[in-house]
């Protein structure tokens, strides 16, 4: 952040981490180092309260024409804020998106692109992934005070579920402008199936009304991304039970194959579990008759398996 090209800028730092956990005295000994540094304030959370609460909190404590996040294992290239600005200043849009470079298992993986100029609501009805990350999130000021906080009832999916409020309203542009990276967290936190499922549930119900203006063929869209990546988040949980259920319904929905493949080469399963766990996946994914270019008796690590792409795009 310090070493961007654009240098009018303010960094609102929010610890969100428990008062007296080991994350918390980490983060204070490296903020430390920049007590002195008047464009930066760190702000502590008494206790953990989610990113919904610390992105409300970052906003709070703004003063800038122009917000932006950053999660903790993610960084912006040198350029990201001077780009968005610029194209904001130029264009009719109050929201600005850019590609993103996905690490995964440690190196660079690929690019995560869009194949129009605008992202519209609908987007993120198909694809809770479409953004690529939720640093990738470049708002106006104004557009965010119309829009309202963020809603702290989603501990998960809470950067679609606010920009699929905010895009109702309010015009977007993507440009292919490289700027950002997607890293790794080096701390666990990876989500359960179940709470997951919970919170794609919460999401049908808050935004029933808008679903229920799909069209047919719109909806079975929305079905087959949102079974995926709960395929992918069962495979990656280790959940049998979730995994068998989520592909009959992928099957029900006439899409078993490509979705499936999608979400299976996204695999992060738990080290003792895995070489059971991947056998009893083949035998799922051979009985929903999707082909896959591994076999049960491919000796293959869990590493490798999970290198093979990064997140399933619909």
């Amino acid at each position: 952040m310090l070493k961007q090209s654009y240098k009018s800028i303010e960094i609102i730092v929010v610890d969100d981490n428990g008062d007296r956990g080991m994350y918390r005295k980490a983060t204070e000994k490296i903020m430390g180092r920049y007590e002195k540094d008047r464009r930066i304030r760190y702000i502590c959370h008494p206790k953990n309260l989610n990113g919904s609460a610390a992105r409300n909190t970052g906003i709070g404590h703004s003063n800038g024409k122009y917000l932006t996040f950053l999660d903790n294992d993610d960084f912006m290239l040198s350029d990201r804020i001077a780009n968005a600005v610029k194209t904001l200043e130029e264009v009719k849009a109050d929201a600005y998106f850019c590609d993103v470079l996905l690490m995964a298992q440690g190196r660079y993986a690929k690019v995560h692109g869009f194949c129009g100029s605008e992202l519209v609501w609908k987007d993120l009805l198909f694809s809770a992934s479409c953004m690529g990350t939720g640093s990738n999130l470049f708002l106006r000021r104004s557009a965010i005070d119309e829009t309202g906080s963020f809603d702290t009832s989603f501990k998960r999916n809470q950067d679609v579920e606010y920009m699929l409020r905010f895009l109702l309203n309010h015009k977007s542009i993507w440009r292919p402008d490289l700027d950002l990276v997607k890293g790794e967290s080096a701390t666990s936190n990876e989500q359960s199936y179940e709470s997951y499922a919970q919170t794609k549930a919460h999401f049908d119900v808050t935004f029933a009304s808008l679903i229920s203006s799909l069209d047919e063929e719109e909806e079975k869209k929305r079905l087959v991304c949102r079974e995926t990546e709960l395929l992918s988040v069962a495979i990656r949980s280790c959940n049998e039970r979730a995994v068998q259920c989520a592909l009959k319904r992928l099957a029900d929905l006439g899409r078993p194959v490509g979705m499936a493949q999608k979400a299976m080469i996204g695999l992060k399963c738990k080290r003792r579990h895995a070489p059971l766990m991947i056998e009893k996946l083949m035998r799922l994914l051979r009985h929903y008759s999707v082909r896959r270019r591994l076999s049960a008796s491919d000796r293959i690590s869990v590493s490798e398996l999970a290198s093979l792409a990064v997140t399933p795009e619909c």
